[in-house]
């Protein structure tokens, strides 16, 4: 468990010490409100591995997305790869396919987002998000067997409130404009609306284009409405729609291979260090456009019973085109277009009496339609031109997925009070995941056929995959969870859960295999164990929460890069253990610190089939005289992609008046963590070596909070680290990857009305 809170960061300069706020006033820490459990509830008290990131320190420390976020949380991981973005809890999470589901659920306000581009705006206007770690396979249930993203929006309050924000990053190059509006329209209807525009020039220099990379330009309108119907019945109805448009990327080659000698005939500054500069043709896009629509329906029957209804509609259209060689010469290139539509519905119910007993259980209901147009487009004989030993082959393939989701769940949770100081919690959900898929595959203007068609992916799709085909199928599952909680004192709570969780099964959009019986991927499901203490200490000035937890999986869903396109499968079994301790601790009224830490063992107990690298891939070519695309290693009793053995955060915030009008505030953190792989085939040359970022804060203001002026410094030493390195399709042997922001200075204003 980690937690983040609003006055999680700063550094401490001794020369704030004449502050005239008493250095000695020691006041509690706030409480932390959380609905881990789907009630409102301290976070002290609720059985759960959660880490809670306040909206306030998002604003303040620029947190622009779930991608900024896992930069503050241990055992938090997400990613941008070759086609979308991967979140991952505890070494647990989905890969690249374009038809996969993430094994964490991302909810905001309630509502689940089944794809990771529906909830890829930047953040705004958000009172907090909370990290709920190990499988929710009860309350939330659908495809969270790693976890949750719990994401929770500003709401209107009934008086006149707003904010306007603008800031500027050096380096990254990045502006930003965001604000809103609150109020009372009528005696009982109030609105909020909220709009945030961000601009990014780009830090990554393409010495082959002399352009930066990438322009990244993001929208987001939100406007929110509550109609207190009744003193018991309460409507809230909400609309967004955001875009996020970016030109070129931040990948760069960090290995051409074979093709070395040739991209620096063509670009003499082309390298392949992981640093800040890139060559490539500089043709890359990817544009999303989002919409969704929520009514919310909060009934109040008793003074035991309430009822929530959430309704939702969301969707998005997305292009996008990635020249494929990540160099400066056009030979392959991998084109998107994607539309995705999702309706939910979920009905729930909640009794609390002052007796022993409290319930949670409802009905869900959720139907999905997933578009996918992917082409690639090879053409080879730019290469031959440019003298490479290659046969000629100047095609696209044009796949066309369109698949149909349904599905169902009842569940409930039943909490008994067995004593004042022991609490049992049973739960049960029953789910049902239906697909349906209609797939086609076409090549056209197709050249010379290859001398051995048995050498590449590619050859799999030449006469041999079936040009359509219509599967379905339909995954049941019933999970149940158990815990105990015993409150030794109102302030120390010692817990243990057992509980288990289920992630549905698919069919891969890009399976080139030619076998049908590889076009599916079967479910997984896990088995999960955790223990762990919560204590509020020194009469609520200090925090202390500790955790161990064991999940074994069956079935993994993994997807691995084969050398033309991400192939999905399922690793046989694996198992995460670890240790989080968070704590947080006020030694006066002006100055308050954080840390919390984590260790992770995130292993395959049984994984014989996974793909080889490239460098195994060529020797078994070499070595049985077979196609390299045969070969197969054994991962079992290997560590999983993104799973860090240590990770942890440092933090600190000091706040004081200056004078009577004029409030100090320096904010501070150091995230750090051990090595860990990137990619799933655990190459070598996609291994990040530990690290440590320093972020910084310092503003001044008036104590009112009626404005303030920051200075911001993200990234202080400068650190160099990638979040993904794969290798290049069809030269084994050369590699591209993503370089995360270098250091950057910026200046933040804010006004608040």
């Amino acid at each position: 468990m980690q937690l983040k809170f609003v006055t999680m960061v700063g550094l401490l300069p001794a020369a704030i010490a004449g502050g005239t706020t008493s250095a000695f006033a020691q006041e509690a820490l706030n409480e932390i409100i959380v609905t881990a459990r789907k009630t409102t509830e301290t976070q002290q008290d609720v059985p759960v591995s959660v880490a809670v990131t306040q909206g306030e320190k998002i604003e303040k420390m620029s947190i622009n997305g779930l991608e900024g976020l896992s930069e503050f949380t241990p055992n938090l991981q997400i990613n941008e790869n070759a086609t979308q973005q991967t979140v991952t809890i505890r070494g647990i999470g989905s890969g690249a396919n374009q038809a996969f589901e993430q094994s964490v659920g991302t909810y905001i306000d309630g509502v689940y987002f089944g794809r990771g581009r529906s909830a890829r705006n930047p953040f705004h206007d958000i009172e907090r998000v909370e990290i709920i770690k190990g499988p929710q396979g009860t309350l939330f249930g659908k495809n969270t067997v790693a976890g949750a993203i719990n994401i929770t929006t500003r709401k209107p309050n009934d008086y006149f409130e707003g904010f306007a924000q603008a800031e500027y990053l050096t380096d990254v190059d990045k502006f930003g404009l965001s604000g809103a509006v609150s109020g009372p329209l009528a005696n009982n209807i109030r609105a909020r609306l909220t709009a945030n525009y961000q601009d990014q020039r780009g830090y990554v220099h393409n010495t082959f284009t002399g352009k930066d990379e990438a322009r990244t330009e993001e929208y987001l309108v939100r406007g929110i409405i509550v109609f207190d119907a009744t003193d018991d019945l309460e409507i809230t109805l909400k609309g967004e729609i955001g875009s996020y448009d970016v030109k070129g990327r931040v990948a760069q080659n960090v290995g051409a291979g074979p093709l070395e000698a040739l991209y620096l005939s063509i670009d003499p500054e082309f390298e392949t260090d992981l640093d800040y500069d890139k060559s490539s043709i500089g043709d890359d896009f990817d544009n999303t456009d989002t919409h969704n629509v929520t009514a919310t329906i909060e009934y109040r029957a008793s003074d035991a019973w309430d009822f929530t209804s959430i309704t939702s509609i969301v969707g998005y259209d997305f292009v996008n085109n990635i020249p494929a060689e990540f160099g400066p010469l056009d030979y392959a290139k991998q084109a998107n277009k994607q539309k995705h539509k999702q309706f939910s519905q979920e009905l729930r119910g909640h009794f609390q009496s002052d007796g022993a007993v409290e319930l949670v259980g409802g009905l869900y209901f959720g139907t999905e339609d997933l578009d996918i147009e992917e082409t690639f487009n090879f053409n080879f004989t730019n290469l031959i031109n440019a003298g490479v030993a290659i046969f000629p082959l100047d095609s696209s393939i044009i796949t066309d997925f369109q698949q149909n989701t349904d599905s169902f769940a009842a569940f409930g949770e039943l909490r008994y009070n067995i004593t004042e100081q022991v609490r049992a919690t049973f739960g049960l959900r029953y789910t049902i995941d239906k697909k349906d898929v209609d797939k086609e595959l076409i090549v056209a203007e197709l050249g010379t056929q290859m001398p051995d068609p048995t050498q590449l992916p590619l050859a799999a799709i030449i006469g041999r995959i079936p040009h359509s085909y219509s599967l379905s199928r339909k995954d049941k599952d019933l999970t149940p969870s158990f815990g105990l909680q015993y409150f030794v004192t109102d302030d120390i709570m010692f817990y243990g859960t057992y509980s288990e969780g289920f992630k549905s099964g698919g069919f891969d959009a890009q399976n080139t295999s030619g076998s049908l019986d590889l076009a599916a991927f079967e479910p997984e499901s896990v088995k999960a164990f955790e223990a762990g203490s919560k204590m509020t200490l020194a009469q609520g000035k200090a925090r202390l929460n500790m955790s161990y937890f064991n999940n074994k999986f069956k079935s993994l869903q993994v997807s691995a890069f084969n050398g033309l396109t991400f192939a999905t499968n399922n690793a046989a079994s694996a198992t995460t253990q670890g240790i989080e301790i968070d704590g947080q601790w006020r030694p006066t009224n002006v100055l308050t610190l954080g840390a919390s830490a984590a260790w992770l063992d995130s292993t395959y107990d049984d994984f014989p089939n996974s793909t080889c690298t490239a460098p195994q891939q060529v020797a078994f070519a070499a070595n049985t005289g077979l196609p390299a695309g045969r070969c197969v290693q054994d991962l079992s009793g290997r560590k999983l992609q993104f799973s860090p053995s240590f990770a942890g955060t440092f933090n600190a915030t000091y706040e004081a008046d200056l004078t009577d009008n004029l409030e100090l505030s320096i904010q501070g953190d150091v995230n750090f963590t051990s090595s860990y792989f990137t990619a799933q085939d655990l190459d070598p040359v996609s291994k990040q070596d530990g690290f440590a970022k320093v972020n910084l804060r310092l503003a001044i203001g008036d104590p009112s909070e009626s404005w303030s002026i920051a200075l911001i410094g993200r990234n202080l030493t400068n650190k160099k680290t990638t979040t993904w390195v794969n290798d290049i399709p069809v030269f084994r042997g050369a590699y591209f990857g993503f370089i995360d922001p270098p250091r950057s200075f910026g200046v933040q204003f804010r006004t608040v009305w």
